[in-house]
């Protein structure tokens, strides 16, 4: 409906311009589509001791296809491909803070995605769906 209207108001500007209504025009009438997808960011405390049990990190979605990948403090660790994922952190992880981000897509568009984190006393999930992209970061501060 709003692309329509823009359409309209375009041509309607046109007409105008061409019957001399309007002296001079300065730019070619352009059309553009929004996009927006959420971003979410969960912080977790770990304690060194429990770095000796795992610390999984658990990717899925409803839809057929997930890709992307999965950074630690920018470094990309692993590549998403197929529907699920199961990642244990801890080989990864190091004292102080540990910024994990996952990125990506998923199809259909209309499909969720769920990123769990369990590790001793800790179980977080974040969802997200709707838009296609992924965008989940998880900052781990091990002390």
């Amino acid at each position: 409906m709003i692309q329509l209207r823009l359409g309209l108001l375009a041509t309607a500007l046109a007409v105008i311009a061409a019957s001399g209504a309007i002296a001079s025009t300065t730019a070619p009438y352009k059309l553009y589509q929004s996009s927006s997808f959420q971003s979410q960011e969960t912080m977790v405390d770990i304690d060194s001791f429990d770095l000796s049990l795992p610390h999984l990190l658990e990717i899925s979605t409803t839809g057929s296809q997930l890709s992307g990948q999965i950074s630690l403090n920018g470094v990309v660790i692993k590549t998403l491909s197929g529907s699920a994922i199961t990642l244990d952190l801890v080989p990864y992880l190091e004292a102080g803070e540990n910024v994990v981000e996952v990125t990506g897509s998923y199809s259909p568009a209309t499909a969720s995605v769920q990123l769990s984190f369990t590790g001793p006393g800790t179980s977080i999930t974040q969802q997200t769906s709707g838009s296609g992209q992924l965008a989940q970061t998880l900052v781990l501060q091990v002390w």
